[in-house]
């Protein structure tokens, strides 16, 4: 999965993004990846709805779902750790 970034996003000097850019010139963003920028700009305090944004001006289509952003943010906002799947039950 490739992200790149938009060059609007440069144009504003968004410090974070341009972190990722820098990440993202060395590879790929995986979905872990995601997860843990999802758990850091939590403790941030940022809403589900800003960090997708954020993922979506760096990953694009390749973006999780705005629903999982919800679902890892609420995990994490109570005291959720890790940023692996739980075990599948059956």
């Amino acid at each position: 999965m490739q992200c790149i970034m938009s060059p609007e996003v440069c144009a504003r000097g968004n410090d974070r993004a341009l972190k990722w850019r820098l990440f993202v010139s060395q590879g790929t963003v995986t979905n872990d990846d995601q997860r843990v920028y999802i758990k850091i700009e939590t403790l941030h305090r940022k809403t589900p709805t800003e960090i997708h944004s954020s993922l979506m001006e760096v990953c694009g289509v390749e973006t999780v779902d705005r629903s999982t952003v919800s679902r890892w943010a609420q995990c994490f906002h109570e005291g959720r750790l890790s940023i692996e799947n739980d075990p599948k039950s059956g």
